[in-house]
């Protein structure tokens, strides 16, 4: 069970509403797995999240959309009546247009459906990790904008009471007038000061703003008004001083220093906030209601080439190629319309440079609903789209135009051996075969990539005997000493043994033994033949390396795919009797 702890402040709390309590369990290990700052609580159905709601303080929610009570959807709804702003991502298996909608219109802040592999999770732990910014940032600046709002209305008290301490002096700066508030500022009672020289008890004041701006109003018999520090009284005031008719001046100031330490400690604060978006890889910014940027992070400059001075007199359309426009403003319209949006566009630099980028947006509003505009994240997805477009074309290549031809080579052969017996001709067979086992490894490296299915307990034991009886062992013997189930993608973790046992062989010789066995947390799969030399086992998992004069070089480094994609570690170590042994830690045990 993972359960909310008083962490830090980058802790993110997260409610996950699903009832299906395996499911709940595997996406809160890859959450935790993907950034350790997740503390993830379950429940297994809306009512019993509502109630967690009311108990603790949470940073996101995550739900099911097919529950018994009520639907991901009613619940959403319920949690908008309490908690209007809370990000909340709707996870579910029920991909229809309708549920987006309805889910659209009933506030979500995101929505993910449930797919095979473990990508989705990181996707998942990235859509969380933003929403919570987002919220955080947004809550952030309402609470400034707040604490504004407060100052101002100070100001105002300020300005309404500034008579409330009172000094008179005459032209030759002896004091005329203290009123009480001014005793109780200078801590001096008006017996005390009438009649004494201005400078004399302020000595300090003297060739500072105090005296020129004093001095200013006894010369010219103009106003003014300031804020100034007074080192004497060791406080910030808040000054209006007059000329009096009969001569002199006076004097009508209040002390401010705990609004002038509050402002100078929200200025720090707004500087925090814009330093931290600033450490942001992807780009911020903020957009008005027309479009007009307000507000970005370094990371737009960065990425745009354009200047402070151009962004800030820049509507956001205009960073965008003449074709991505109508996107963009059907994306802004929508966000505006429906509270956020996501999209895909080209981003246009200074230069004329296209970068895709994936953008989400938020619609702002103040605390009575009014929209105040529009705050984004924009990702470059370059190299995804670049590793696609490679990925697709190498897939393409290998099978259709590796395999055909080599089809009509095969068929030739076997024709060829029905008119003669030739072991040229098996040498040909037999190297069509291993162009087979080629293309097989490559498409498995290319198409499968660094991905697992839903992962399930796994008999590995079972699964041992199933791959022994899949490859081709020759005399090999096998040896098994594992009785403990573990969690992994089964098909996956077939590939996995299967390579490994038969790279045994291949090294091994044909009476070699091959031993599976368990680990504290883990398995491994080693044998009794010649061994792995130390300087050759940096280099035994690089694709295409090997040393058997029929390997094809790929097994061990879809060994390693298959082990990352699981987040397993390998390695390989000496055999118990001198052979190979190859060790896969990291593994989850599925023991009761």
């Amino acid at each position: 069970m993972y359960s909310v702890t008083d962490g830090g402040g980058d802790t993110i709390r997260v409610l996950h509403v699903d009832d299906e309590p395996d499911q709940a369990e595997l996406t809160a290990a890859f959450l935790t797995r993907e950034d350790d700052r997740f503390t993830i609580e379950m429940a297994s159905n809306a009512s019993d999240g509502l109630n967690r709601l009311s108990e603790t303080q949470f940073d996101c929610v995550i739900s099911d959309y097919d529950m018994p009570d009520q639907t991901g959807i009613e619940f959403l709804k319920a949690v908008r009546e309490e908690y209007p702003d809370l990000p909340f991502i709707l996870y579910t298996g029920e991909g229809s247009e309708k549920v987006a909608s309805d889910a659209i219109s009933a506030g979500v802040t995101d929505y993910l459906q449930k797919e095979s592999g473990t990508d989705q999770y990181t996707i998942l732990a990235n859509r969380v990790r933003n929403a919570v910014e987002r919220y955080r940032i947004e809550r952030e600046v309402e609470h400034t904008r707040a604490q504004l709002k407060a100052i101002a209305d100070k100001r105002e008290q300020i300005i309404e009471r500034v008579t409330d301490a009172i000094v008179e002096v005459d032209s030759d700066w002896r004091f005329t007038l203290v009123n009480e508030q001014a005793e109780d500022l200078y801590e001096m009672s008006e017996e005390y000061l009438l009649g004494r020289d201005f400078w004399d008890v302020f000595e300090e004041a003297k060739d500072t703003r105090f005296e020129k701006e004093y001095q200013q109003v006894m010369e010219t018999r103009e106003p003014t008004s300031f804020v100034e520090y007074f080192s004497q009284l060791d406080g910030w005031f808040d000054i209006e001083a007059y000329p009096k008719q009969s001569g002199g001046i006076a004097f009508y100031f209040i002390e401010v220093t705990e609004y002038r330490e509050r402002e100078q400690e929200l200025e720090a604060e707004r500087t925090f906030i814009s330093e931290a978006l600033d450490t942001l890889d992807d780009a911020f910014f903020v957009v008005g209601t027309d479009g007009e940027l307000q507000r970005w992070n370094k990371r737009v400059t960065e990425v745009t080439g354009y200047s402070e001075t151009e962004l800030s007199e820049m509507n956001v359309i205009q960073m965008f190629p003449e074709n991505e426009r109508e996107v963009i403003a059907n994306a802004i319209k929508t966000t505006l319309e429906t509270g956020l949006d996501r999209v895909e566009a080209d981003v246009r630099t200074a230069d004329g440079t296209r970068i895709p980028y994936e953008f989400a947006a938020r619609c702002l509003t103040d605390s009575e609903g009014e929209v105040l505009g529009i705050a984004g994240i924009g990702r470059d997805i370059s190299d995804r789209k670049q590793r696609e477009k490679q990925l697709e074309m190498f897939a393409s290549v290998v099978s259709h135009d590796l395999r055909n031809p080599l089809s009509v080579a095969e068929g030739y052969v076997e024709l060829a051996q029905e008119e003669c017996d030739s072991d040229y001709l098996d040498r040909v067979a037999r190297a069509h075969d291993r162009m087979h086992a080629l293309i097989e490894n490559l498409l498995t490296l290319a198409r499968e990539g660094e991905e697992v299915g839903d992962t399930e307990p796994v008999d590995l034991a079972s699964l041992t005997e199933t791959c022994w009886e899949n490859i081709a062992t020759a005399e090999a013997t096998l040896s098994t000493d594992i009785d403990r189930p573990i969690r992994a993608d089964q098909s996956r973790s077939q590939e996995l043994l299967e390579n490994l046992m038969r790279n045994a062989v291949e090294h091994g010789g044909d009476n070699v033994t091959v031993t599976v066995g368990g680990l504290e947390n883990g398995f491994y799969v080693e044998d009794n033949g010649p061994g792995i030399s130390e300087n050759e086992r940096d280099d035994v998992f690089n694709a295409g390396y090997t040393t058997a004069k029929d390997g094809t070089g790929f097994g061990l480094s879809i060994v390693k795919q298959i082990a990352d994609a699981h987040d397993w570690k390998v390695r390989v170590i000496d055999g118990s009797d001198g052979g190979a042994r190859f060790e896969i830690t990291g593994v989850e045990s599925a023991a009761e």
